[in-house]
């Protein structure tokens, strides 16, 4: 699909063209997608790093994201007094937008200025009752607690001046900050945007507000979509998203990871969660959702539901779903090129706000690999999905996403909140030119190209040159000379530089491998350099990419040649300090020891 090939009147699509996120069992998007195509489901647990208080013993097992209390706030800047005092849900949200926008190839510190909105869903607020009960809120405390702050605090770090929202409509709190996302955008209220959802559960009461009387799974196992489903698992997230107009993301040369065709925000009234109004309601959300942008249900292959994890409650939200796609599917019996439904709580737990971000970032990564992640752990089907030989198929495993013939493949995620508000976003593949195609010949000439990295520590720097590693590792020998020109040039253009620097001297993507493998031993390979930026560096000694490299770690300002095939931003993102503040919450006390160790700059 094209810019020309969007028809007349048709709404330029939003592209995502970064995106990070942290969620139980999956320290990244990387992490997620194995869990996702291996058909893992993470074990709910009571984590030795949260409090135990009164009325803990009957709390429901969460699905949590190890090391919340870890930030490192010299990183950004942040004092230590006022880190302590943050909500560990203002700190994810800072790290996961930061690595959002690396991961579309941008340095975070150029985005000061313009006008980039900021928008996430949140709905718990437990460290601030944590703090007061161990004595230890300040006044810090007032603005590290406040909901409002979690966006806040992005646009006021980033130096931003868009629209900063934090949106709390429970389970559908992330869709809707989606959905003001794109509203923004299209509007002209701003050029680009950030959101998504973090949901932090810190207090034994708070998983047990979370889930309605009687919805926890006395099994432990959130079987949405499964006949034998029970109820549902709290638990934790954070996912965040890095918007963009189709055109200026293309004329930006950002990657392209999915596009976004609409989100449709609604209530189902003053009706019973799931009882005949609620779900007509729902279907005709979704109908509305896709008239407007000018697609229609049918034409979904795969649909992350909300997902009650209960037979009655999976089976409204699915009857609500064949309302939607019954006109142009009654008595078609499903097949391959059908609708597959899916479930990312089956695998991580139920996020609460954070949820709808989690799906919509798991349709993203089915869109781009072309892959239909199964619902982890599926027994039996629920009954429910044979209503009238509709189109929807579920299954457990992954399987390829062969793609329809009558136009790109589309995928669709909903969330619905226990109070409402109910949101379905359309998302469709990137079929377009991938940033950077644009070369001549379409190949790269080979050239000693400078690969740098750099970091707060000589330890961070040892971690980011494994994290690039590894990331090399999972792209195999694909993309060669113009895979080693792109990271080059992602690095050196989209990445803040740190004090403590690394300049690799590579002429191929093998070579790049052999001396990132070198980098822990303190190799003295010559193309490995080594460095610590200081005030007044004198400029390089001449134009080589090897003078360029080592005035760079010296701390010189380098004006890089910027030759005609210069490269396109490579999807590679990591926060370049990966050492940590630590807060322990000790359990069974409810009180806060910090070690003053743990505040000092990595």
């Amino acid at each position: 699909m094209s810019q020309a090939g969007l028809g007349r009147g048709a709404v330029e699509p939003v592209a995502v063209v970064g995106m990070s996120g942290v969620f139980p069992g999956a320290d990244g998007i990387a992490a997620l997608r194995d869990l996702l195509e291996q058909g893992r489901r993470v074990a709910p647990e009571r984590p030795a790093d949260r409090p135990s208080e009164g009325g803990s013993a009957t709390a429901p097992p969460v699905c949590c994201i190890p090391g919340v209390g870890r930030f490192d706030a010299a990183f950004f800047g942040i004092a230590p007094i006022d880190a302590e005092q943050m909500d560990p849900q203002q700190r994810l949200f800072l790290e996961q937008a930061w690595s959002a926008v690396e991961d579309a190839g941008q340095r975070p510190g150029g985005l000061a200025g313009g006008r980039l909105g900021v928008f996430v869903g949140a709905q718990y607020g437990d460290y601030a009752r944590l703090l007061a009960a161990a004595g230890e809120l300040r006044a810090q405390g007032a603005t590290g607690n406040a909901l409002a702050m979690i966006a806040n605090r992005v646009s006021y770090l980033l130096g931003v001046h868009g629209p900063s929202e934090t949106v709390s409509s429970g389970e559908a709190s992330s869709l809707v900050a989606l959905h003001r996302a794109v509203a923004a955008i299209r509007s002209g209220q701003c050029d680009a945007a950030l959101c998504g959802g973090v949901n932090v559960l810190l207090r034994p009461e708070t998983a047990v507000r979370m889930l309605e009387p009687g919805d926890a799974s006395p099994s432990g196992q959130c079987r949405v979509l499964d006949a034998a489903a029970d109820g549902r698992v709290a638990g934790e997230g954070c996912g965040v998203l890095f918007l963009k107009p189709l055109g200026a993301a293309l004329a930006d040369r950002n990657p392209v990871h999915a596009l976004i065709r609409g989100v449709g925000v609604g209530h189902r009234g003053g009706g019973a969660q799931w009882d005949a109004s609620a779900i007509e309601a729902l279907a005709d959300l979704l109908l509305h959702a896709h008239t407007a942008a000018g697609t229609a249900p049918r034409s979904l292959g795969l649909l992350e539901p909300s997902g009650s994890a209960t037979l009655a409650g999976d089976a409204a939200e699915v009857a609500a779903l064949h309302r939607a796609f019954t006109p142009q599917t009654a008595g078609v019996a499903p097949t391959e090129s059908d609708c597959t439904l899916g479930s990312v709580k089956a695998a991580i737990g139920d996020a609460g706000p954070a949820a709808g971000i989690a799906a919509i970032i798991k349709a993203v990564l089915a869109l781009r690999e072309g892959r239909r992640y199964g619902v982890p752990g599926l027994d039996r089907p629920n009954p429910g999905l044979a209503r009238d030989g509709g189109p929807f198929v579920v299954h457990r495993d992954s399987r390829p996403w062969p793609r329809p013939a009558g136009g790109p493949r589309r995928a669709g995620g909903t969330a619905v909140s226990a109070a409402g508000t109910m949101a379905h976003a359309i998302l469709e593949e990137w079929t377009g030119p991938v940033a950077g195609d644009g070369v001549p010949g379409g190949s790269v000439p080979p050239r000693t190209r400078p690969v740098l990295l750099s970091a707060g520590s000589e330890a961070g720097l040892d971690a980011v040159a494994a994290a690039l590693r590894n990331w090399l590792l999972r792209q195999g020998d694909a993309g060669g000379d113009r895979l080693l020109r792109d990271i080059a040039h992602t690095l050196r253009t989209g990445r803040t530089d740190r004090p403590f620097r690394l300049a690799l001297l590579a002429s191929s993507l093998g070579e790049l491998a052999v001396l990132l493998d070198a980098v822990p031993a303190r190799s003295a390979d010559p193309r490995i350099l080594r460095g610590h930026a200081a005030a007044g560096s004198s400029g390089p000694s001449g134009s080589g990419p090897e003078e360029l490299a080592r005035a760079w770690v010296a701390g010189a300002a380098v004006a890089w040649p910027v030759p005609e095939e210069d490269g396109a931003a490579v999807s590679y993102s990591h926060l370049t300090s990966p050492v940590k503040m630590v807060v322990n919450i000790l359990v069974g006390t409810a009180t806060l020891k910090k070690k003053k160790s743990d505040f000092k700059r990595d």
